[in-house]
């Protein structure tokens, strides 16, 4: 297995979509093809994660190795978005964003998708969402510890070190009419679990951080290893739409 960093098509921004993109992205990290695009153009890895992030933990074929296992076994990438697509992000919260996400899961029965944050520190400010996946939540969103959205359990595929490749589409703050701004999270193509309203509008979020694969320090005890293979932004989606992108 071959590491990889930033290859030499993207020493410098292509402008215009590139056939890769999928349809409707705003912002687009493939990981096992080393396909990064983000505000408008195709884009270095290094310029979109940022934080605890280690290229060299880039798989071409496989994905983006986070491994929270004790050392030698584990890794410290702990990516958070950076550049163009932290503000791809945060320009989408405005309307409602969508974020899918396909990881393979390799060794614990939990995965931990992103974080976004008001600030840069779950235990002392707000977060609004923690999207991940273990035995009793997945998809929950918290308004200062106060829980405003839970989505499935268990759907995830992975049991206790069998490996399971998992997607998921979660939307968050999309516009529902009638001042109502829902959520809803669809997993492996299953049919979306959503709230009409949760009393939150995404353009009053304040969206300083968001971890991209891991989640803050106090939830590592649940120790997953995952790949990355996709992470996608896009725009508000319906349940129905949610249901296609997760499949």
């Amino acid at each position: 297995m071959t590491k990889a960093g930033i290859v030499a098509s993207q020493k410098e921004s292509i402008v215009g979509p590139p056939v890769w993109l999928p349809a409707g992205a705003i912002a687009h990290l493939d990981f096992v093809n080393e396909q990064y695009y983000a505000g408008g153009s195709i884009r270095p890895i290094a310029t979109l994660l940022g934080a605890g992030f280690d290229a060299d933990e880039i798989f071409p074929g496989t994905g983006m190795l986070i491994d929270f296992r004790a050392e030698p076994t584990g890794n410290t990438n702990r990516p958070d978005a950076a550049g163009a697509l932290l503000q791809d992000i945060d320009d989408a919260l405005d309307n409602g964003v969508t974020i899918v996400m396909d990881i393979e899961a390799t060794f614990f029965p939990s995965v931990n998708y992103m974080m976004v944050l008001e600030g840069d520190d779950a235990t002392t400010t707000d977060y609004y969402i923690a999207f991940s996946e273990n035995p009793t939540q997945a998809g929950v969103i918290y308004d200062s510890e106060v829980m405003l959205f839970q989505g499935p359990n268990n759907e995830i595929i992975d049991g206790g070190g069998t490996p399971g490749d998992n997607k998921v589409a979660f939307c968050f703050f999309r516009d529902e009419g009638g001042g109502d701004f829902g959520c809803a999270l669809s997993v492996n193509g299953n049919d979306a679990v959503s709230d009409t309203d949760v009393g939150i509008d995404g353009a009053t979020v304040v969206c300083d951080t968001v971890h991209i694969g891991h989640v803050p320090s106090f939830f590592e005890a649940f120790g997953p290893d995952e790949y990355i293979k996709t992470f996608t932004v896009y725009g508000p989606k319906s349940d129905a739409e949610l249901k296609t992108l997760s499949t």
